[in-house]
């Protein structure tokens, strides 16, 4: 007699039954648009502890609002959905979730607040500019920065307690070299800010127009039209250092979605050409790959990039210690080390340094003349630079520093330099 053995692709751990799935959508309930980025969570409530079954499980809503549990242990759960600062929590004590079940869900603005809402398109052909990040800056320093996701259809919405605003679109470009298959939560290291326009069309914040939200109010037709991957100039002066560096940097981080990239964003370069460029340099980083026993550090060329007469986008890339994981350390700045700015003069040929240091406090210059930013765990740090000050050569100031707030971020919880 044979033996006939079938393999159900539906798997029981424990007494529970799994091939479950959760799927809906989520809609702001004033605006009825979606709402990406907004984190999801359920807990399964007959967990037991040793029963193997895992207990917790989280989603991010992508950029057309919706959200994804595969494979769930059916049963009961308790549900949980929160967008930081601009929607009041939903929750569900309980749902019993079997089969392939749908939920969408409303998410009400906190109250004494206000929206902004937009659309992001191609300054050429109009077309819809889908995934494109926004922030919203306060004029005050006691309010806290927004941001947002285009949807699949180029439109935004963001809820901002009652002030003014400037409005900051980027041009965002995802890495084709890392494998990104999780729809459903934007990894702000897998994206590229090559460009940026301040409401309205500008670049720079003197001429930025700044928006009043007031409580209760919507403002609508805050657009913004960016040119289609404004990749702007190559670097040449720096791009052989750089290169040689990054070539390790993007393979690991192809290889294990880890490490994290943070940007420099120069508004202003004044006495700089079109062809000038910068590099971003840490003068105590890992200048390779190594073993976790390798204590070398160097200066290490960790970003680069050419003015092009408008603004400059400069990605740099942080050092990550991956030694429990995989035993090895990566290159990339040091969390808290002093950084050097580098302008290249093309037409001089000449090579100026201003020193910033990763450091706590306000930006205000030490007894050397040099400025010590608070940089540490900002997304974005923003220079306005000054080269004409006929000091000489290696010797260059900021003429001002504007630096970004920090605040927690659920949805890349690591934003430290």
């Amino acid at each position: 007699m044979k033996k006939i053995f079938i393999f159900l692709s539906t798997l029981m751990l424990g007494s529970a039954l799994f091939g479950a799935t959760l799927s809906g959508e989520i809609r702001d309930e004033t605006t009825n648009l979606t709402v990406p980025n907004v984190s999801v969570h359920i807990w399964y409530l007959d967990w037991e502890i040793g029963s193997g079954i895992p207990r917790h499980h989280v989603s991010f809503t992508d950029s057309s609002g919706l959200y994804e549990f595969l494979d769930l242990a059916e049963g009961l759960y308790t549900l949980s959905a929160w967008h930081f600062l601009n929607y009041e929590n939903f929750s569900l004590d309980e749902i019993t979730i079997t089969g392939d079940l749908t939920l969408d869900i409303s998410l009400s603005p906190l109250p004494g607040m206000g929206s902004i809402t937009g659309q992001v398109t191609d300054e050429i052909s109009g077309e819809a500019l889908a995934s494109h990040f926004l922030k919203f800056i306060p004029l005050s320093e006691n309010q806290f920065w927004h941001s947002t996701w285009t949807d699949s259809m180029g439109y935004y919405s963001v809820n901002l307690t009652a002030g003014n605003y400037y409005a900051m679109c980027f041009q965002s470009i995802q890495d084709s070299t890392t494998d990104h298959d999780n729809r459903f939560h934007h990894d702000s290291s897998s994206w590229h800010f090559n460009y940026f326009e301040l409401y309205d069309n500008v670049q720079a914040f003197h001429l930025a127009t700044p928006i009043a939200v007031q409580e209760g109010e919507t403002i609508s037709g805050i657009n913004f039209t960016l040119p289609t991957n404004s990749q702007g100039a190559e670097t040449a002066h720096f791009t052989n250092i750089l290169n040689g560096f990054l070539d390790e940097y993007i393979s690991y981080h192809e290889e294990t979605g880890l490490g994290y990239i943070q940007y420099i964003i120069i508004d202003q370069l004044d006495g700089g050409d079109i062809g000038d460029e910068i590099g971003i340099l840490d003068y105590q980083g890992i200048p390779d790959l190594n073993d976790c026993g390798n204590t070398n550090q160097d200066n290490v060329l960790v970003g680069a990039g050419v003015w092009i007469d408008e603004s400059l986008i400069i990605p740099i890339y942080g050092s990550v210690e991956d030694c429990d994981g995989n035993g090895i350390q990566y290159p990339g700045f040091i969390d808290g080390n002093q950084i050097e700015v580098r302008f290249w003069d093309a037409s001089e040929q000449t090579e100026t340094t201003i020193y910033v240091n990763f450091d706590y406090g306000s930006p205000t210059p030490d007894a050397g003349g040099m400025y010590a930013p608070s940089l540490f765990g900002n997304d974005f740090i923003f220079l306005t630079i000054q080269t004409s000050l006929g000091l000489s050569q290696g010797q260059m100031l900021p003429n001002d520093i504007v630096i970004e707030k920090n605040y927690p971020n659920p949805f890349n919880p690591k934003t430290s330099i």
